[in-house]
């Protein structure tokens, strides 16, 4: 039986759906999925999940270690854990940290097969000259990627990597779970909502404003305010991050009223957020794919997103589960929340079944189906 390590950072919710939907598929194939995570811990994501009691196989190189707190290199025990196991497919998420690189050095030394998981787009951010030289010259120790979309897709190609040796669908959520828990949550007369507003508009993001620019969304909400002639609308944030304090006071000094900052939630506490919302907004402008886009889609509801993020390139379908917009212009962003508010009952009901519609096309099934046919092309070469 052949072997298949899959490498992340640190494994959430949704590493561990893709991670067993590959199981299931490759396990036809006679081939064996082992994932392997540099960290126990992440910062910004603190995910709460029981090792020992998922059904598939995960190795975690440093269990007390905090990512990106703790700069240690953890390159030595990921070469000594491939020693190990000796896998004859190596499936990376990415190449900026230099666990990633060692590992693809590892496969190329002995002769391994590697793919790339990638949701990079060419504008996430400035390259100079001399890193994309160099990135052109790492991507070809890769034999076949795995990307989230189109945008991910076609930055490969413009560094030369061959498109017959790309494929979807990385960027996937469990949406099996999301759609049945919210659909729960709404159809349960037991189900106490009364903690949260009667209307809001919904973000959830790690509180990095450089990337995820809340003070955007903030502004966009207070100008909605102002245009609205329905004041109940609201603004719930859920999320954590290092400018939270900054943020919760930009909103303070500046006299938005009626934003709450919830935190972090694990997922079986966010699916309520989800359940509840009137609308989800996402104001990016450095976002390679936005998964929390695919959950509110398998919530079920209308979307607003960043033209920036490179979900809305392949999530979006304009007029017909939500809008794109230009999240540099405040305006135009309340100017789409002001639009959705306005829409009848029936038109968002038609939004969010059309948000399931698309989503369904983006899931767990999908991310084992393109590793599959990553390895089939990695084996040709």
């Amino acid at each position: 039986m052949s072997l298949l390590v899959v490498l992340w950072n640190n494994f959430g919710p949704y590493h561990v759906a893709r991670l067993i939907a590959c199981e299931k598929r490759l396990k036809l194939k006679n081939i064996r999925v082992i994932g392997i995570e540099l960290a126990g811990q992440e910062s910004t994501r603190d995910w709460q999940l029981e090792r020992e009691s998922l059904s598939c196989e995960i190795h975690t190189l440093a269990p007390d270690v905090m990512l990106p707190k703790d700069g240690k290199d953890l390159s030595p025990r990921m070469i000594e854990k491939l020693d190990e196991l000796s896998p004859d497919y190596i499936a990376a998420a990415g190449y900026d940290r230099h666990e990633m690189r060692s590992a693809i050095q590892w496969a190329k030394q002995h002769h391994r097969s590697t793919i790339l998981m990638s949701e990079t787009k060419w504008d996430d951010r400035p390259r100079p000259f001399w890193k994309t030289v160099l990135i052109k010259r790492f991507l070809k120790k890769f034999d076949s990627a795995l990307v989230s979309g189109a945008a991910a897709g076609e930055y490969l190609v413009t560094l030369g990597f061959p498109r017959e040796h790309i494929f979807r669908q990385y960027g996937v959520i469990d949406n099996e779970y999301v759609i049945k828990a919210t659909d729960r949550l709404r159809s349960d007369p037991g189900e106490d909502g009364s903690r949260l507003p009667r209307k809001y508009f919904l973000a959830c993001s790690r509180l990095i404003e450089s990337r995820k620019n809340i003070r955007g969304l903030l502004s966009g909400f207070a100008r909605f305010q102002e245009l609205a002639a329905d004041r109940d609308y609201q603004l719930v944030i859920c999320g954590d991050g290092p400018d939270r304090e900054m943020l919760e006071s930009f909103a303070r000094d500046q006299g938005i009223c009626d934003v709450s900052f919830v935190g972090f939630q694990q997922l079986d506490n966010l699916v309520r957020y989800y359940a509840h919302a009137f609308c989800f907004v996402h104001t990016a402008v450095n976002e390679a794919w936005g998964l929390v886009v695919n959950e509110a889609m398998a919530a079920g509801l209308p979307i607003l997103v960043s033209s920036r993020c490179g979900c809305a390139y392949d999530l979006v379908s304009n007029g017909a589960n939500g809008f794109t917009f230009n999240p540099y212009d405040t305006e135009e962003l309340a100017q789409r929340m002001l639009q959705i508010s306005q829409l009848p009952e029936t038109e968002l009901k038609l939004m969010g079944e059309s948000s399931r519609e698309i989503i369904s096309r983006f899931g767990p099934d999908q991310f084992a189906q393109g590793i599959q046919q990553a390895i089939e092309c990695a084996s040709r070469r």
